[in-house]
């Protein structure tokens, strides 16, 4: 007769608790109750509930973050002509940038 490894032993017994969680939960009782009427021990509940729950909070998010686009990449030129500063951008440029930069340059 083959003996269960350790790993198998273990998701037996996160499924056993996992499903009486989730009938507690939908019970109505409180879990004390609950413990009670299925012979199962009260700190025990707890530890998995807890257990489960921390797994939870633990999982990975991942959230959108939107990207500036490559400053790099947009066309800009930059020149002085009679103690003026010319500047010729592409399409891609931001308004705000721009606004950014026409004011840094003015207090040159």
């Amino acid at each position: 007769m083959r003996t269960k490894s350790r790993e198998q032993i273990y998701r037996e017994k996160r499924r056993f608790w996992k499903a009486h969680l989730e009938a507690w939960q939908a019970s109505g009782y409180s879990l004390a109750e609950y413990g009670k009427h299925h012979n199962l021990v009260y700190h025990r509940l707890i530890y998995w509930k807890n257990k489960f729950e921390n797994e939870q909070k633990n999982l990975i998010s991942f959230v959108p973050v939107p990207l500036q686009p490559d400053l790099a990449d947009i066309p800009i030129t930059l020149s002085l002509q009679n103690d003026r500063f010319k500047i010729q951008i592409g399409t891609d440029f931001s308004g705000k940038l721009l606004s950014r930069l026409i004011a840094t340059l003015e207090s040159l």
